[in-house]
């Protein structure tokens, strides 16, 4: 009877105990039924990857060689053809071979896996008398180690020798015999080593036990031979159970490195040599032939621009390649002989494309327009020009430099490295305001190959108002005449002033800031036309000192003065007046001849040649003892008087300018001679101290002196002369009603005389007199204008200057003396400062902002106290000074950017651009990335332009947007700063390809599944996004790529379907493919698996069988004597067992689930029993678990 174990395999293996001879020993036993086709697999005796198999010859009987087929690489025994039982019994019942895999390559690890299989049908019937050979069933393993190994070392692990067809099954590893030198552990199969060990020469052996636990437990005995030295695989000879023999199987093609790592130029003709890379084949004849094919792994493009000879394996280009298009290609580079079944090695090529300069350098912009101000700092960054090169290395390296360094542009250098234009000298466009620099890049090829490329840089220098207007002379003199008509306003004078700054630095307008005494002048603001309001007058005003202004509209504003003197030219407008009118003189009659009886004095006020004067008397009287001397009017006498004669004289004095026409005027003159008296006259007081002004004008009384006589009548009358002390006649005196009258007969100057000591006479008609003294003190006239002898003035003053702080002290001199000298000060406007009037300190006012009012003009009025008071003007120029209150501000809130991933290193993005309010380094800015976010260096900032450019190669797929923070900060003390968000969205570009979860995947279907069924599905990922992440399916290849169908949707994984009908118990449980996840030129490929399901559509097959039991004395069985010999086609039935008939008296006892039968100890007799018993068996599948 047949007793079965189950091995897990997918079939049932059995286990033949003879009744006669229960020696029991233990192999690989494989069922096979009559009914499978031929290429059914009966046994997969796969070990993973890397391994080859064949038939160990000798090692079987010549009918299971014949009637089976070992694939060479994948492990799977099939049928050859259908197996049949003729007359109840095959010859070569059951069948045996023995599988020998080994590794790919030197050194080799090897097994030898033995097999039996045993045909199931109709007329097949193992008899009792059939024993088994014991030769060949114990599995061998041959594996290579280092010679010397340390103690606990791992030698291998017997689990790696274990066909897959048990890899579901339980297992539990046991040594019988190491010497002790070796453990195992009994769930990994690990051997290690007890100590440090060195094997022999030959070999070492370790023989075990392994129990194998499916549905049911059973053993498999092993024995490991452990070589120290490489390739040795031997059978082992009679005495040593069949030892391995070495090897003449077909060894599959080896690359002598795993990764080829090759370079070539690009813009090379089609065709160029790239290498010959070649395998090696130990083989000889067909399988020593190889043949050598590309296949590209990453990119489709790279499969049509390269080619391998087939037979040299010589490497070469089929078009012409363009680094910059696509640098590096990916390939596995196959060889495969030409043996039977063909073997194949495989290899990683990489194909790096190197560059040549076949690019030019390439500028951001065809030319570059700055603007830059003339007051930058020597050695400021006006520009950085920057361009491109898509070659790499060497060739991608820019040096840049200024054509034209030569003239005007020499005030420009340049950064070779960074491209940056920079100031070598001090702008000043007044001078020269445009520049036009022709910039060269090149490369740093070899001298031979460089290329170059040009820009134009146009660099405007922007005025800033440095410059003050120039007046066209230092001061101004004109002369008008006071009879000119104002009511035309006549321009009597042009002030001209020039600022060499532009714009509206450049705007000048016109002010009268002092000196416009009632407003007599205006000035036109924009022409500097002076014209006149108001009728001069010569008489009041000879002369006319302005103070004009020209300023511009710069920020601040810068201004210069001017003095205009106008001089009034005299008409002769004016006819001489006496004063008085009518003089009278009682003289006694014996007035002596020649003496001065009478000072008759005009003045005129007119000046020059109109102001001098000549005396005449008009139409004298006959006789007449008188003369006037013409120049002075002085009357004496020429004859002796004689009263009883004549009493009386009178007559008119005329009096005659010298102007064009001359101009006159007459006065009564009446001179009475009178009798001689006694009693001369009396002053009282007898001195005077008459003070007069030096601007008084002549005609004005200076003094009255008085005398009284004691006489009566006529000779009490008094009359009055000068009589000494009247140096150049400055002063005349006249004799009325008793007094005497003293005036001032020519103008005074101080600083010729400031005194005077006259002496008067007082004499009545009796000629008798009396003196006394005049003491005349002139005082200082206000001749002289206050002057400011540094004007105009200009002061720097902090903004934070606090208010009531001094700014600056004007001072003005007055040559005058007394009051006309002593100056008060006074300030328009005085709304932001304040002058201390006796000081002449300004001080702050109000709290200063540079940057709402960079600066101001103020003027400062000294006014003198004379009469009438004298005046001077300047203008004080007061320059904001600045401090750093104000951060920088960018002109945006937030900045946004886009950048296409994989630009190159320095691509420009943007440019932020902040503003300060502030000047001079406290508004000179810088920009940068330090305390912010630089995206973790993949950007970088010019700090003079605010540039935005990519620091490294940007991948969308690390990061697909930044949130970068940038600052703007000013070089103040301290500094001050601001910061800003800049946005920067990465566009895609398509250089990711699909992606399989693993390279390799399983699915299963359940057999008897309809054609069109769904297999399962399968999804790749991109990391590209938009269409650059669309992802197409195919089905690639595979050995059974027509037996399925793939379809998909956009954006959904793929799905396969089968094309044919599947069964389990049929020829095939596997099927293959490689499916391809394609981005346009970009594709990964999974290699699929798809396992067939067994499903519970067979019932268990069962016949009629005889169970002939001899009972030999003193050997009567207790425990089985064999199995019910069922079976069922699906390969993971469990089969319960049962009677139902026959067996009433239960004289063979059944195990339900084993179908085990044992006797019932009342049939341990020598009484011969016969009995028919029916018996049912019916199955349940149980599938194993399922991995993937």
């Amino acid at each position: 009877m047949p007793l079965v174990a189950d091995t897990g395999s997918g079939r049932l293996a059995c286990i033949v105990v003879v009744c006669l001879n229960f020696a029991a020993v233990v192999t690989f036993d494989v069922d096979v039924a009559t009914s499978d086709v031929s290429g059914s697999v009966v046994f997969n005796a796969s070990l993973g990857p890397g391994w080859s198999y064949r038939f160990k010859r000798p090692g079987g009987d010549g009918c299971g060689l014949a009637a089976l087929h070992l694939h060479p690489s994948l492990g799977h025994v099939t049928l050859r053809h259908r197996l049949s039982c003729v007359n109840g019994r095959r010859r070569c019942h059951p069948l045996s071979a023995s599988v020998l895999a080994t590794t790919d390559g030197r050194p080799a690890n090897a097994t030898l896996i033995p097999l039996r299989v045993i045909v199931h049908g109709r007329n097949c019937h193992l008899k009792h008398n059939y024993v088994h050979r014991t030769s060949d069933r114990e599995q061998l393993v041959q594996a290579v180690v280092n010679r010397c190994l340390d103690a606990h070392s791992e030698v291998l692990s017997v689990s790696h020798f274990i066909p897959v067809a048990l890899s579901e099954c339980q297992h539990e590893y046991t040594i019988v015999d190491s010497g002790r030198r070796f453990i195992i552990d009994p769930h990994t199969g690990v051997i290690r080593t007890v100590a440090t060990t060195c094997f022999s020469e030959a070999y070492d052996v370790v023989q075990g036990e392994l129990t194998v636990t499916c549905l049911r437990p059973f053993q498999l005995s092993f024995r490991v031979l452990l070589h120290p030295s490489s390739d040795v695989v031997s059978d082992s000879d009679e005495s040593s159970r069949n030892r391995l023999k070495r090897s003449t199987r077909n060894t599959p093609p080896h690359f002598p490195q795993g990764l080829y790592v090759k370079n070539v130029p690009e813009e090379q003709s089609p065709g160029f040599v790239i290498d010959t890379i070649t395998a090696a084949d130990p083989d000889t004849g067909s399988p020593g032939v190889l043949r050598y094919s590309l296949l590209a792994t990453r990119d489709g493009r790279s499969q049509e621009m390269f080619a391998i000879d087939p037979v040299s394996g010589q490497l070469t280009t089929t078009k012409k390649l363009d680094r910059e298009t696509m640098a590096t290609h990916y390939f596995s580079l196959i060889a495969t002989d030409q043996g039977s079944p063909s073997r194949s090695g495989m290899a990683s090529l990489t194909i790096n494309v190197d560059d040549v300069n076949d690019h030019r350098p390439m500028f951001e912009s065809a030319n570059y327009s700055i603007s830059v101000l003339e007051s930058v700092r020597t050695g400021t960054t006006v520009v950085t020009v920057r361009a491109s090169d898509d070659d790499s290395g060497p060739n991608a390296k820019i040096l840049y430099s200024i054509l034209n360094p030569a003239g005007i542009n020499g005030v420009f250098r340049m950064q070779p490295h960074i491209g940056s234009i920079i100031t070598k000298l001090q702008l000043d466009r007044e001078r020269h305001s445009f520049y036009r620099l022709r910039v060269q890049a090149v490369d740093n090829a070899l001298v031979t190959d460089r290329k170059t490329a040009t820009t134009i840089v146009e660099i405007t220098v922007l005025d800033v108002n440095d410059n003050k207007p120039q007046f066209t002379e230092s001061s101004y003199t004109f002369e008008v005449s006071e009879d000119i008509d104002p009511t035309s306003r006549p321009v009597i004078a042009r002030i001209r002033a020039t600022d060499a700054d532009s714009g509206a630095n450049g705007n000048i307008r016109y002010s009268i800031r002092g000196g416009n005494v009632q407003e007599v002048f205006v000035i036109d603001p924009l022409t500097g036309d002076l014209s006149i309001l108001r009728a001069l007058d010569y008489e009041k005003t000879s002369s006319y000192k302005l103070s004009i202004r020209a300023q511009d509209s710069g920020r601040p504003k810068k201004s210069n003065t001017t003095t205009v003197l106008i001089r009034v030219l005299d008409i002769n407008d004016n006819a001489p007046k006496f004063y008085p009118t009518l003089y009278q003189k009682p003289i006694a009659e014996n007035f002596p001849v020649g003496h001065s009886i009478l000072d008759v004095h005009a003045y005129d006020d007119d000046s020059g040649r109109n102001a001098k004067l000549r005396y005449s008397i008009k139409n004298p009287p006959a006789n007449l003892p008188l003369q006037i001397d013409g120049s002075t009017g002085v009357l004496r006498t020429t004859k002796r008087l004689d009263r009883e004669k004549t009493p009386r004289y009178a007559f008119d004095v005329q009096v005659v300018d010298r102007g064009t026409p001359p101009l006159s005027a007459t006065a009564r003159v009446e001179i009475t001679l009178r009798d001689i008296n006694d009693n001369a006259p009396v002053f009282n007081p007898r001195t005077y101290q008459p003070v007069i002004a030096e601007e008084t004008n002549p005609g004005s009384l200076v003094v009255m002196v008085t005398a009284n006589d004691a006489d009566e009548e006529e000779n009490a009358r008094v009359s009055y002369a000068i009589t000494a002390g009247n140096e150049r006649h400055m002063f005349s005196i006249i004799s009325q009603m008793g007094l005497g009258l003293i005036t001032l007969a020519k103008s005074l100057n101080y600083k010729e005389q400031s005194r005077y000591i006259l002496t008067v006479t007082a004499s009545d008609t009796g000629n008798l007199i009396d003196t006394a003294t005049v003491f005349i003190n002139i005082t200082d006239a206000n001749t002289h204008y206050p002057e400011f002898p540094s004007t105009p003035y200009t002061v720097h003053v902090d903004e934070d200057k606090a208010v009531g702080m001094g700014i600056l002290v004007v001072h003005a001199k007055d040559d005058d003396e007394g009051d006309n000298a002593r100056i008060t000060y006074t300030l328009d406007p005085d709304d932001m400062f304040q002058i201390d009037p006796d000081r002449g300190e300004i001080s702050v006012k109000q709290p200063l902002d540079r940057e709402t009012i960079a600066g101001y003009t103020v003027s400062v009025t000294a006014t003198d106290h004379g009469r009438p008071a004298k005046s001077d003007t300047t203008d004080v120029e007061i320059i904001v000074g600045d401090v750093n209150d104000n951060a920088p501000k960018f002109l945006k809130d937030m900045y946004r950017g886009r950048i296409i991933e994989g630009a190159p290193v320095g691509t420009s993005l943007l440019t932020v651009s902040a503003t300060d309010a502030d000047t001079g380094l406290n508004g000179h800015i810088r920009y940068t990335f330090e305390g912010g976010n630089s995206g973790g260096g993949d950007f970088a900032l010019d700090p003079n332009l605010g540039i935005l450019r990519s620091a490294k190669v940007i991948d969308r797929e690390k990061t697909p947007r930044y949130e970068l923070i940038a600052y703007a900060v000013d070089r103040g003390t301290p500094e001050k700063s601001t910061s800003v968000v800049i946005n920067v969205d990465v566009e895609d570009v398509n250089d990711n390809r699909p992606e399989f979860p693993r390279p390799q995947m399983t699915l299963f279907i359940p057999e008897n599944s309809p054609i069109g069924s769904t297999v399962g599905t399968l999804e790749a990922k991109d990391g590209d996004k938009g269409v650059n992440a669309k992802v197409e399916y195919s089905i690639a290849g595979g050995e059974d790529q027509d037996l399925f169908n793939l379809s998909y949707k956009p954006n959904e994984p793929a799905i396969i379907t089968s094309l044919i009908e599947l069964d389990y118990e049929g020829s095939r449980q596997e099927y293959h493919l490689i499916i391809r996840a394609r981005s346009f030129h970009l594709f990964s490929d999974l290699r699929l698996t798809i396992k067939v399901q067994d499903v519970n559509d067979n019932m268990p097959l069962l016949e009629d069988f005889v169970i002939i039991f001899n009972n030999f004395k003193n050997h009567f069985p207790t425990g089985p004597i064999g199995k019910i010999p069922a079976s069922d086609p699906d390969k993971h039935d469990e089969l319960k067992y049962r009677f139902i008939g026959g067996n009433r008296a239960n004289i063979l006892r059944l195990d339900q689930r084993t179908g085990y039968i044992t006797l019932d100890s009342r049939l341990n007799s020598d009484v011969p029993t016969n009995a028919t018993l029916q018996v049912s068996v019916s199955g349940t599948i149980h599938l194993p678990s399922v991995y993937s």
